[in-house]
């Protein structure tokens, strides 16, 4: 559903995301009520609208996998050492960015934010 607002329709293309997160329940690491923390695009809100899109959401165990050893996560014997230092470097990039995007985490179960999302969508 896209809105109008004085004559004008206004949406959002959630497409990608809302397939990633619906995703992630199929696969049975979320459910519906699973608290995640998204992130707001800083700084950018639709024209004329006081809305600003959902760009990125975090898991709830997202830091504790991020900061776990790899070495307990994943059988090291399974990968090359280039493999296994590009894991590693991705990581670190993940995390980098989680830590920007901390401070502006807003909480929200699945749900509600499936369902802004998919009332919002539409492709531009």
């Amino acid at each position: 559903m896209a809105y109008k607002i004085d004559g004008m329709n206004v949406s959002y293309d959630y497409s990608e995301l809302i397939m990633e997160l619906k995703s992630d329940v199929a696969e049975g690491l979320l459910d519906t009520s699973s608290i995640i923390n998204i992130v707001r695009a800083p700084g950018s809100k639709l024209m004329g609208v006081n809305y600003i899109p959902i760009v990125d959401y975090y898991c709830p165990n997202a830091l504790i996998e991020l900061t776990e050893p790899l070495e307990i996560l994943y059988n090291r014997d399974e990968y090359t050492d280039k493999e296994w230092e590009d894991m590693e470097e991705e990581r670190r990039q993940i995390l980098k960015k989680y830590r920007q995007d901390e401070p502006f985490f807003e909480k929200a179960t699945v749900l509600a934010v499936l369902t802004e999302m998919e009332q919002w969508n539409k492709i531009l």
